[in-house]
């Protein structure tokens, strides 16, 4: 077990530029699933492992009353892929783990009209996705779970916004709408292009974009006269 550990860290840590934290992480949680399932060479044991095997580790987990880290490392994945990716909520409900490219650190997402878009996702998102994702297993399905297995409902999504919002002193209103507006104002506050908001959100008229980044009609002109054909020839 030594041996593959080492080499799956460096792995990590050569080929996908995992975090110092992110390789504690995984070395932590890979020996202790480990030691529950079995002992010595991986190989004479590894194959046997199935959905049966992760379920009955996440008892385990629970029953050393350690379902609150779980819980916070679901939470930590829900909010953070909607700030990082500004995804509509119905979006993020309906992802699947295919959809999700860790590697490239990208989403396929499905939005209105059924028009794909890909939209990336930065470090801190990657890593609460990790940490998630060794609770969940990797079962195909959909990427947010509840506690039955089914997908999480857009009713759900909103609770848990609203219930991290209030578990740290936020008073007002919070809703996964909030943290997509957020997104949209950070980048542009960052200096992005309004084009390239608007289609990372999956907007299909700028306008919508100006509303949701109180932009001016100024710097929407701007935008304009530097992206429309008949601007550029006058």
């Amino acid at each position: 077990m030594k041996d593959s550990l080492a080499a799956f860290l460096r792995h990590l840590s050569l080929e996908k530029d995992a975090s110092p934290h992110t390789l504690r992480s995984y070395r932590t949680d890979l020996v202790e699933f480990a030691s529950y399932v079995g002992t010595g060479d991986p190989s004479t044991w590894l194959n046997s492992v199935d959905i049966r095997t992760i379920r009955g580790y996440l008892a385990h987990l629970h029953a050393r009353s350690l379902d609150a880290t779980t819980i916070a490392r679901k939470l930590a994945a829900v909010l953070e892929i909607l700030y990082a990716t500004g995804l509509r909520v119905s979006e993020l409900a309906g992802l699947d783990l295919d959809d999700v490219d860790r590697s490239q650190q990208t989403v396929r997402v499905l939005g209105k009209g059924r028009k794909e878009r890909i939209v990336p996702f930065g470090r801190s998102a990657a890593e609460a996705l990790t940490a998630y994702l060794k609770l969940r297993g990797g079962a195909a399905g959909p990427l947010f779970s509840n506690r039955r297995g089914g997908r999480l409902t857009v009713r759900s999504l909103h609770t848990i916004v609203r219930r991290s919002a209030a578990s740290i002193g936020i008073t007002r209103r919070v809703s996964p709408h909030t943290l997509r507006h957020t997104f949209a104002t950070h980048l542009l506050d960052a200096g992005a292009d309004l084009r390239m908001i608007q289609e990372l959100l999956g907007h299909s008229r700028l306008s919508t974009t100006q509303r949701y980044t109180h932009v001016g009609a100024e710097q929407l002109m701007r935008v304009y006269d530097a992206a429309h054909p008949r601007a550029r020839a006058k």
